[in-house]
């Protein structure tokens, strides 16, 4: 995971079932404590591999091709300076075009 998706799509869910802080305390600590149960469920679902991320198809293409880069630097391809080039080109293609054509 290169992002903080996932904390934040949680905390969101979390927090308009906690309707925005206008939950009283004890309700808020038994909606706390039913998250925490659910904790060991969803870890053997993960690790069952029966629970999927959702992800953008050019996230998964773009995290893709960053798996194949780091690859061939481990296989000593790439020097690092040529790994990090193609990066920032994958991450940030449009502002990498306009530095390199000037």
């Amino acid at each position: 995971m290169r992002t903080n998706n996932d904390v934040e799509g949680w905390h969101h869910r979390l927090s308009y079932l906690a309707r925005r802080g206008a939950l009283p305390l004890y309700m808020l600590i038994k909606l706390l404590n039913d998250e925490a149960e659910s904790v060991g469920l969803q870890v053997r679902l993960l690790s069952d591999g029966r629970l999927r991320r959702y992800a953008r198809r050019t996230a998964t293409t773009v995290n893709g091709r960053l798996c194949k880069l780091w690859q061939s630097y481990g296989a000593g391809k790439h020097l690092t300076v040529s790994l990090l080039r193609a990066a920032s080109r994958l991450q940030l293609p449009n502002v990498m075009n306009v530095h390199t054509n000037e």
